[in-house]
């Protein structure tokens, strides 16, 4: 072989390797567990394929658990953008009921608590604040959260107390647990408060066989963030 053809070989050799290393860098990644993430688009992009099959399965076997529940609801919702939809799940709609809220990492199931009254809480799309309130004799109690690496964070917390009847200055204003005057408070709670928030959102579905599999198998046409 002449070395003008060795000098070819080699750039083409090296050609196909940078090609081939780009494309391993475009298309599919690995992930610590060795499981091949996908590269799809939209509320896909950045589920691990493996976890496909299984997060349907898993949520499906949840919801089965709630069907004979007093007024059984659920929504599925992708809560922070990352592809893997979180399972909503509220079994009845009275004043102290809650919003439930399940995630699947690594392969399982996880409850991340409960939220709200009335079996609700709110749910921003833009924000993806989680806002869930709570008021009894008179009280308000909010929080905000947020929903990071498969964990629910607290961003803020409100509290109003409407004092005694008698007395109306004697009312109570606190952020985090901290009295704040009365502007102070509402201005505050007027950054987490948007009309973006969807009601009802987490009592959306019934929990019965036919509405389990529809909304699972269908979550991609369903989805509307």
């Amino acid at each position: 072989m002449t070395y003008k053809k060795i000098i070819a070989l080699a750039l083409i050799t090296a050609l196909l390797a940078m090609l081939v290393g780009r494309s391993k860098l475009n298309g599919h990644n690995t992930d610590e567990s060795g499981n091949r993430a996908s590269s799809m688009t939209g509320n896909a992009q950045s589920m691990n394929i493996s976890e496909y099959p299984v997060w349907k399965g898993l949520y499906a076997d949840e919801l089965n658990r709630h069907i004979d529940s007093c007024s059984p609801k659920f929504n599925i919702c992708d809560l922070d953008g990352d592809g893997m939809p979180e399972l909503l799940i509220s079994d009845e709609s009275c004043h102290a009921a809650c919003g439930g809220i399940f995630t699947v990492y690594t392969g399982k199931l996880y409850d991340l608590g409960n939220y709200g009254s009335w079996g609700e809480f709110q749910y921003d799309p833009v924000s993806k604040y989680i806002l869930a309130g709570f008021t009894g004799q008179g009280e308000t109690y909010g929080n905000v959260y947020k929903l990071e690496n498969s964990k629910m964070v607290e961003i803020i917390s409100f509290h109003e107390d409407p004092g005694t009847v008698s007395d109306k200055y004697k009312r109570k204003f606190e952020i985090d647990g901290k009295p704040v005057t009365k502007v102070a408070y509402q201005n505050e709670l007027a950054k987490y408060t948007s009309d973006n928030y969807e009601s009802p959102f987490v009592r959306k579905y019934d929990i019965t066989a036919s509405e389990i599999s529809r909304v699972i198998d269908d979550y991609f046409l369903l989805a509307p963030f």
